[in-house]
């Protein structure tokens, strides 16, 4: 290192300092690194949570409406086929056919859910960045 680089670096003049000192200084610029990464992760995990929230409160709203208008279908489902069998009969038919329909879309949305999107990538890729910045300086 040139000492024309040492002078534009911030912090204690190095060249003047103690091993000591720079030991000191050093744990310092860790400390306020960690320090940086986790107040990135909690910005990161803080947007998160809050597009989850507006999207969960918005999918709640519309399955709410969602299913009493179902319901009314169903209804009218169970009424309209008494008409041909028993209403016993018609309204096992509904719900058979109804829980069947509603198993096979609950396993297909579990299997489409993509869990790789709840992942931190930015901190990640910063945490590595710095790990390798370490790495090299210390050897």
């Amino acid at each position: 290192m040139t000492s024309k680089s040492v002078d534009k670096m911030p912090g204690p003049d190095l060249e003047q300092t103690s091993v000591v000192g720079l030991m000191k200084h050093l744990l310092e610029e860790v400390a306020s690194l960690l320090s940086r990464e986790l107040e990135l992760a909690i910005a990161q995990l803080t947007d998160l949570a809050g597009k989850l929230t507006a999207g969960v409160l918005s999918l709640a709203a519309g399955a709410a409406v969602l299913m009493a208008g179902f319901l009314v279908l169903l209804a009218s489902a169970v009424l309209g086929l008494a008409t041909v069998v028993s209403p016993w009969l018609a309204a096992l038919i509904v719900g058979a056919v109804v829980a069947i329909v509603g198993l096979v879309l609950v396993i297909a949305g579990y299997k489409a859910m993509n869990w790789s999107e709840l992942r931190l990538p930015r901190s990640k890729d910063s945490l590595r960045k710095d790990k390798n910045v370490l790495t090299r300086s210390s050897s």
